[in-house]
């Protein structure tokens, strides 16, 4: 969602945003602001704007003297011209009583609501959150049931997806037109993830249960979102199922603390042009250090990202955190991942916190990536060396 705020009193204008900024409200994705009508003019000819609060008396120009006339000309050029984008919603605002009710006819004609907006008061900033909030829920409800949206949650090891259930009532209430299907598979422990036959088998079992849910889905935008382990079963198994995929009109693949190779192939499921990833990286995420350096056939994407170009359908994204930073309350949920769910229009792009470090990001990766280079003779040295055992016990 996109709101544009034009106010000349810049107190005001100030104090607005604060209050929409502190209801954390998901899916505001640009909250412009601006002080005069041709100031306005200007956002209003680069996009389209879901809400527009407008002041009932404006300044042509800065530093030029307000007057309704500016606005209601404003107004004027928005109801006629094709030059300027219309806003879904308009809310005047006034910090004068008179103004309202001389302009209310006029102003009316345009906006759904002309509020008495004065800085001593609070009640005008709530009125227009509540607006702001009832349009989201509004077009939420009617962007989800048109393009139908199915979500797949897949935890990690070492745990039993708390998260998953989270997610789901947090979407909830906002819309109870998402359908989802939380993945479990019991306690994996980190002894299990070693042993590559563990692994497929667990692929194998979640490829199976995902091509049943797929086959019955009715939706056009297939999201899932997969944590740590979940994401080398996620990426396994979809593979498995790559011809499914075309299937839908979008299916968006959101990994995060995963335990993939950096080099991991995604080509089979780009290929798909209606296919995006998303892979959300911890800067701090020590356990991937020990995927990357000691677990046959991982690594630790999920820490320094896949290697490759980034754009609008393959994104990595860097915060600083741990493994489990994404599900330490609800911020990042409703920062990052609701958006995904609720808003088809949602455009991902990079997200970097990382400051570079010697030690962290030059001396402990490369040491890791080195000892994850030579794991295979490692593995393979176990058994050579247990069979010498065994002769030598047997000759002596």
């Amino acid at each position: 969602m996109k709101i544009l705020i034009v106010d000349d009193d810049t107190g005001r204008r100030t104090k607005l945003v604060e209050h929409i900024n502190g209801k954390n409200i998901a899916d505001i994705d640009q909250l412009s602001t601006a002080g005069s009508v041709d100031e306005a003019k200007v956002f209003l000819k680069q996009c389209y704007y879901d809400i527009l609060v407008l002041d009932v008396v404006l300044p042509k120009r800065a530093e030029s003297s307000p007057s309704a006339a500016n606005s209601l000309a404003l107004l004027g050029q928005i109801s006629r011209e094709g030059l300027l984008k219309k806003p879904g919603k308009i809310i005047g605002v006034t910090a004068y009583s008179d103004d309202i009710e001389k302009y209310r006819d006029q102003f009316e004609q345009y906006c759904a609501v002309v509020i008495e907006a004065q800085n001593s008061k609070k009640e005008w900033k709530e009125k227009i959150t509540e607006s702001v909030q009832y349009s989201l829920a509004s077009r939420i409800s009617r962007t989800v049931k048109e393009n139908g949206v199915e979500v797949l949650t897949v935890h990690g090891i070492r745990t039993f997806g708390e998260w998953q259930n989270r997610l789901k009532s947090l979407v909830r209430k906002s819309s109870d037109e998402v359908t989802f299907g939380s993945y479990e598979y019991g306690y994996f422990s980190s002894i299990a993830l070693l042993f590559p036959y563990a692994r497929d088998k667990a692929v194998k079992s979640l490829a199976a249960k995902m091509k049943t849910q797929l086959e019955y889905s009715k939706a056009k935008h297939l999201i899932v979102f997969s944590h740590s382990f979940g994401t080398y079963l996620t990426a396994n198994a979809i593979h498995q199922l790559s011809d499914t995929l075309p299937r839908f009109e979008k299916v968006t693949l959101v990994l995060c603390g995963s335990v993939l190779k950096s080099t991991h192939d995604w080509s089979e499921i780009l290929k798909f042009e209606n296919c995006r990833i998303i892979n959300e990286c911890g800067d701090n995420d020590v356990a991937l250090w020990f995927s990357n350096a000691a677990v046959l056939g991982c690594g630790m994407a999920g820490r320094v990202g896949f290697f490759g170009f980034n754009n609008s359908r393959f994104v990595n994204r860097f915060y600083i955190g741990g493994h489990s930073l994404y599900f330490e309350g609800d911020t990042f949920f409703n920062r990052e991942w609701l958006p995904l769910i609720l808003n088809e229009d949602y455009e991902i792009s990079p997200h970097d916190e990382r400051v570079p470090q010697v030690i962290k990001h030059g001396i402990s990766d490369k040491i890791a990536s080195m000892l994850g280079s030579i794991k295979p003779f490692v593995y393979l040295s176990i058994p050579v060396a247990a069979c010498g055992l065994l002769l030598a016990h047997l000759i002596t």
